[in-house]
């Protein structure tokens, strides 16, 4: 395990320097957090018992929707934050009762849907601001062109 050690940041207000002090003020274990983000994640927990079947569960519920689980693990800025923490919340949970509800039957449809909408939010926020960039793009031609013709 990484031991992580997090600084303190003073301001000599007297010359406007800032010093560092290389006083650890708290350490952390990098590898103790309970992590969704990380795959490998503790392989010897309990709580990661039935990852792969919960993902391969997953991953089929997910082809039914028409995402592609490999597109979104190789991919995931264009299925959203949002989309891909639900994915491996549900691999990893965090807790004994988080795991238990992932193992009941039905909940990897349940978080497929969640997903699948996650997705579809988040696609439809990112055409909608393309679609308010174009729109101001537009509006700065219009009036670039109308100073143009006041011009002449």
């Amino acid at each position: 395990l990484l031991r992580l050690q997090t600084f303190s940041t003073t301001i000599n207000e007297d010359s406007n320097n800032v010093n560092v002090a290389a006083m650890a003020t708290n350490s952390r274990v990098l590898g103790s957090s309970r992590s969704t983000s990380n795959p490998d994640y503790a392989a010897d927990n309990a709580l990661a018992e039935g990852r792969d079947k919960r993902k391969s569960k997953l991953d089929e519920e997910l082809n039914k929707l028409g995402i592609d689980p490999n597109e979104m693990e190789q991919n995931p800025e264009q299925f959203g934050t949002a989309a891909m923490r639900t994915y491996n919340s549900f691999l990893l949970p965090k807790s004994k009762g988080a795991l238990a509800v992932a193992e009941s039957p039905t909940r990897a449809r349940v978080v497929a849907n969640n997903i699948s909408f996650l997705v579809r939010e988040f696609k439809a926020d990112q055409e909608e601001w393309l679609r308010n960039v174009d729109r101001n793009r537009a509006e700065a031609v219009s009036k670039s062109e109308e100073n143009t013709r006041v011009k002449h």
